[in-house]
C-alpha cells in the first residue's frame, strides 16, 4: 500500500501529518488478529487418537455385550433380565474411566521434563504435539537471523574490502585479499556514513534505523566515533530520505567550508556524480569506472547484501547540493544468521522434521539466508502463491517462501496439513509416534 502508516509502527525520522482511516479490528493489525481467531485451535493428534480409541472400544464393547447376552439367553437359557444386567455391567466395566487421568499425568510428566530442558510449556497438549511434528514453519528476521544489520563488504579506492565482526559489536578488522588494512584508506567513506545518520548506539543496541546503526558500527570499527565526528562536522541542514528520491543529504560546517554528505541507492547516487575519490585524490568519473561500480553493486546484491552508495561535495552558493557530487564508495550489509541455527536445522532434519522459512523479505535475500543456514528446496513468492490453485500438491517441494503476508502464512500451513494427511492416506503411513525409532527421534528433536 502506498502512502499508508500502520498501527504498531515506530517512526524513526521525518515529519508529516496523518489521517486515521481505520481503528480496532479494521486496521491491518486487527485483520491479522481476526485471521488468528478464525483459524482457532483444532484437535491435537492425541485427541484424535483418543477419539479413535474410544470409538473402537465402544464398538468392541457393544459387540461383546451382545454376544454375551445372546449366548446366555439362547444357549444357557438364563433369565433375560439377569443376562441384560450382566451385559450392561460388562459394558460399564469395559469403559476405561482412568484413561483421562493417566493421559493428563503423562503429559504433566512431559512438561516437567521439558522444563528441565529450559522449554516453557503453556498448555499440556503442546508436549504431545511436539512429538508428532513433521514440519516447522519459521520466520526469518529475528528467528533464523539476529535482526542486526551488519556491514560485511565495502567498495572504496577500487577495492572490495571485507569487514569482520557481527551485530552491533564495534570490534572488527578490515581485510583486503585476506590482509588487514588500516582504516585510513576508507576513513572518509565511513565518516560520511556516520554523519549522514540519525541513529544512535545505546547499550549494545540501536535507537533508530538498524541500517543506519550498522553504518555507525562500521565507522567505530575504524575508530571513528559519531559523537566526536559531529563535534567537528556540525550539521546545519538536512534533506530527509524519501522513497521517491532514494537519497538522504546532510549539510555540515567544517573548517569554514560547507560540505554535503549524500547516501542512498547506489545507482541514484552514482547518477549524480561526475568525480570519484580514490587514494586521496579527486579524479573524473569515467564510463569504465561507472561500469565497475555498477558491476560491484550487482555482485553485492546477488549475495543478498543491502547496498548503499555514498558521495559528498563542497557546497557553493550557486549550485544544488545534490549535483556534481564526488563518489566515495559503497557499503554492503546483511542481517546475519544466528550461529546456532544451522546445527538446529540439521538436528531437525535428522529427526525427520522439515524446516520451512516464510518471510516478507526479497526472494534473493531469502535464498541467500536459507543457503547460509542449510535450508534446501524450491522458492515461492507471495505473488506466485496467489496464482497457485493446487498448493497442497506442490507444497512438499517448497522450503522457502518470500514476500508473503499473514494470509499467505495461514494458506501455507493449511496446505501443509492437507498434504500430510493425503500422503498418509496414499501410502498408509503410520504416525511417527508408532515408529520404533520414535524415542530416539523425539530426544533429538527436543535436544535443541
Amino acid at each position: 500500500m502506498a502512502n499508508m502508516l500502520f498501527s504498531g509502527t515506530i517512526i524513526t525520522n521525518g515529519r508529516g501529518k496523518a489521517v486515521c482511516t481505520a481503528t480496532g479490528m479494521s486496521t491491518e493489525v486487527g485483520k491479522i488478529a481476526r485471521l488468528i481467531q478464525e483459524v482457532g485451535p483444532g484437535p491435537t493428534h492425541l485427541q484424535k487418537r483418543l477419539a479413535e480409541l474410544g470409538k473402537f472400544l465402544g464398538i468392541l464393547t457393544i459387540a461383546i455385550c451382545i454376544i454375551v447376552f445372546v449366548a446366555g439367553t439362547l444357549i444357557r437359557k438364563e433369565p433375560v433380565l439377569e443376562m441384560f444386567i450382566v451385559a450392561v455391567s460388562l459394558a460399564v466395566a469395559a469403559i476405561p474411566e482412568g484413561l483421562p487421568a493417566v493421559v493428563t499425568i503423562g503429559l504433566a510428566l512431559g512438561v516437567q521434563r521439558m522444563v528441565k530442558r529450559n522449554a516453557l510449556i503453556r498448555k499440556l497438549p503442546s508436549v504431545e504435539t511436539l512429538g508428532v511434528t513433521t514440519v516447522i514453519c519459521s520466520d526469518k528476521t529475528g528467528t533464523l537471523t539476529k535482526n542486526e544489520m551488519t556491514v560485511k563488504k565495502i567498495y572504496a579506492n577500487g577495492k572490495i574490502i571485507d569487514v569482520k565482526g557481527s551485530g552491533y559489536n564495534t570490534k572488527g578488522d578490515f581485510l583486503f585479499d585476506g590482509k588487514k588494512i588500516g582504516p585510513k584508506e576508507i576513513g572518509y567513506l565511513l565518516t560520511i556514513g556516520a554523519l549522514n545518520n540519525d541513529a544512535q548506539l545505546s547499550d549494545g543496541g540501536v535507537i533508530g534505523d538498524p541500517t543506519e546503526g550498522a553504518l555507525i558500527v562500521s565507522a567505530e570499527k575504524a575508530g571513528l566515533v559519531k559523537e566526536q565526528l559531529e563535534n567537528n562536522y556540525k550539521r546545519i541542514e538536512e534533506v530527509p530520505f524519501s522513497s521517491e528520491r532514494k537519497l538522504m543529504t546532510t549539510i555540515h560546517e567544517f573548517n569554514g567550508e560547507t560540505r554535503a554528505f549524500v547516501k542512498g541507492a547506489p545507482e541514484v547516487v552514482l547518477g549524480l556524480c561526475n568525480s570519484i575519490y580514490e587514494d586521496g585524490e579527486i579524479i573524473k568519473l569515467s564510463d569504465e569506472k561507472r561500469n565497475e561500480i555498477h558491476k560491484t553493486n550487482r555482485e553485492f546484491a546477488d549475495s543478498a547484501l543491502r547496498v548503499l552508495g555514498f558521495a559528498y561535495k563542497t557546497v557553493t552558493d550557486n549550485e544544488s547540493v545534490e549535483e556534481n557530487l564526488i563518489f566515495a564508495g559503497l557499503e554492503a550489509m546483511i542481517d546475519p544468521p544466528r550461529e546456532e541455527i544451522k546445527a538446529a536445522i540439521e538436528k531437525c532434519r535428522n529427526a525427520g522434521i522439515k524446516v520451512v522459512m516464510i518471510t516478507g523479505d526479497f526472494e534473493l535475500t531469502a535464498r541467500s539466508i536459507a543457503k547460509a543456514v542449510g535450508l534446501e528446496g524450491k522458492t515461492m513468492t507471495g505473488v506466485e502463491l496467489d496464482k497457485t490453485k493446487d498448493l497442497d500438491e506442490i507444497v512438499e517441494d517448497v522450503s522457502i517462501y518470500a514476500r508473503v503476508n499473514p494470509e499467505h502464512k495461514i494458506k501455507i500451513v493449511e496446505a501443509l496439513n492437507t498434504d500430510f494427511h493425503s500422503y498418509r492416506n496414499r501410502h498408509n503411513t503410520p504416525p511417527i509416534t508408532q515408529s520404533k525409532q520414535f524415542p530416539q527421534i523425539f530426544h533429538q528433536a527436543t535436544e535443541q
